[in-house]
């Protein structure tokens, strides 16, 4: 109804309609036999037809770079086909991830609030300490450490606002079970 607006009535949209398909045929109609050779006149001169085919040489010359058909030899029209995008390389492929491939970073912070979650008591590891046994974990064990410093806010763990409860301890030994035998390759 908004083209409506545009138009008195309905029968003013469809004689709208109806002359633009008309204008729109008769520019692709076949022309008198007296006008032209030719069965579709699309230039209204040589001149217009020669620009016509010295931009599309521009054109094609401009996308050769990434067009996957380039280098046939059936180059000697320069006609803009189409445009044939190369493909993807190869690392876009599906591949299976070794869990232990990629290193997952843990900050320290992060680490001490999980063993304040995890151990009961006040025995916990300071900034310092925590970086040097965070070296001790596999790349899985830090990914889950991270996992589980993240289910509660900082705040109530490291400000002591919630009192321990087992229920992280029970998280990390079910992991521990679950994980299965880290394996480790040392080189001497």
């Amino acid at each position: 109804m908004v083209i409506l607006q545009y138009c008195a009535t309905e029968k003013g949209l469809v004689t709208r309609i109806r002359v633009f398909f008309r204008r729109l045929c008769e520019y692709w109609r076949p022309p008198a036999p007296d006008r032209a050779s030719s069965l579709y006149r699309h230039y209204r001169s040589a001149e217009e037809e020669d620009e016509y085919w010295r931009s599309s040489a521009k054109l094609q010359k401009a996308l050769r770079a990434s067009d996957a058909n380039a280098g046939r030899d059936d180059d000697d029209v320069p006609l803009v086909r189409y445009y044939t995008p190369k493909l993807l390389p190869t690392y876009r492929e599906e591949v299976e991830d070794d869990p232990e491939a990629r290193e997952v970073y843990l900050a320290p912070k992060a680490f001490c609030k999980w063993h304040r979650m995890v151990f009961p008591g006040p025995m916990h590891p300071t900034l310092k300490e925590a970086q040097e046994q965070i070296k001790y974990y596999s790349s899985r064990d830090r990914k889950e450490i991270l996992r589980i410093s993240r289910i509660v806010s900082d705040d109530q763990v490291l400000c002591r606002k919630a009192p321990w409860t087992p229920r992280f301890a029970k998280m990390w030994k079910d992991w521990l079970t679950r994980k299965g035998p880290d394996v480790a390759i040392v080189f001497e």
